[in-house]
């Protein structure tokens, strides 16, 4: 099996069938299955899958949880069932550009004349690539950052998250530290030998994916993003229903657990300092989210 795509799903009716869509309308010179894993949904995520399921019985694979087992959890679930040399993580929010996947896909087999640059130049080896994330409205998506440190994810907080928006310029194709894991593709053995995402209760929604990245460079696999293949994100649809204060106290969980992980190992002291780094962070957070509800609701009184 040359490609194993991996859809993570729960509550997605409004989306699922776009991605699935963007999947199924093209043909491939590779062979590739589709493994979906449903977190226990409610809606009609689960009755939209099983008729496309009805439709491609060879291409498609659904896994029903019983119940959320979370981002983490929910794709190392897929992961193991896997068979793919490469091996394509999707949020169900995510609508593909007809050319993406087979291009994704060179660039991983190593056929693409940029990757073959880099790596001369390097002398590494390219372990994961990504396409530029645009919004539906056709506006790029900030999906590249600098991994996180104890230093840069504080002055990124003082500057309200402008700053990690500036680490590249999205418009170009070249090596990064940490792209979303929305639509990412990873050669199979190395993610498997990694052991897919870290499944820490910390780390249920928020940050896998950083430390993902993170685990990638420190089996030093470099990591590609490509801006010359394209996904729709129609951002926020995995997420929304989740009120605003539970999202970043999950973000401000998972965000301690990674810093704590990775730049505390074995230190007491340290680990004090990230609580009381990300406590301020956390709390910053929640005042400026009121500020922002007490000034539309003043704005639209008036």
């Amino acid at each position: 099996m040359d490609l194993s795509i991996i859809i993570l799903t729960w509550n997605g009716e409004e989306v699922i069938a776009k991605c699935l869509d963007s999947i199924l309308a093209n043909s491939y010179a590779f062979n590739y299955e589709i493994i979906i894993v449903d977190n226990n949904s409610k809606d009609k995520t689960l009755e939209i899958l099983n008729r496309y399921q009805q439709k491609h019985r060879k291409l498609i694979k659904i896994i029903k949880n019983s119940k959320n087992y979370g981002f983490a959890k929910g794709n190392n679930i897929g992961i193991k069932k896997a068979r793919g040399k490469f091996i394509l993580l999707l949020n169900q929010d995510i609508e593909l550009e007809g050319n993406t996947i087979p291009r994704l896909y060179k660039d991983l087999n190593l056929e693409t004349k940029k990757i073959k640059q880099i790596m001369a130049e390097t002398k590494q080896k390219i372990g994961a690539v990504a396409p530029m994330l645009k919004y539906p409205s056709g506006k790029i998506q900030k999906s590249l950052r600098k991994l996180p440190t104890p230093l840069n994810i504080f002055l990124d907080a003082l500057t309200l998250g402008r700053k990690h928006e500036q680490d590249y310029d999205h418009s170009k194709s070249q090596v990064v530290d940490q792209p979303m894991a929305s639509c990412l593709m990873i050669k199979g053995k190395l993610l498997k030998k990694i052991k897919g995402f870290d499944e820490n209760p910390n780390f249920f929604l928020y940050f896998n994916d950083v430390d993902l990245s993170k685990r990638i460079q420190d089996q030093n696999y470099l990591t590609f993003y490509d801006a010359d293949c394209l996904a729709i994100h129609h951002h926020g649809e995995s997420t929304k229903k989740l009120q605003e204060p539970a999202r970043i106290k999950l973000w401000c969980r998972g965000l301690y657990y990674f810093l704590a992980k990775h730049y505390a190992k074995g230190s007491v002291v340290k680990k004090i300092f990230l609580f009381i780094e990300v406590k301020i962070i956390f709390i910053a957070r929640i005042v400026l989210l009121f500020i922002s509800k007490f000034l539309k609701i003043f704005n639209f009184n008036k």
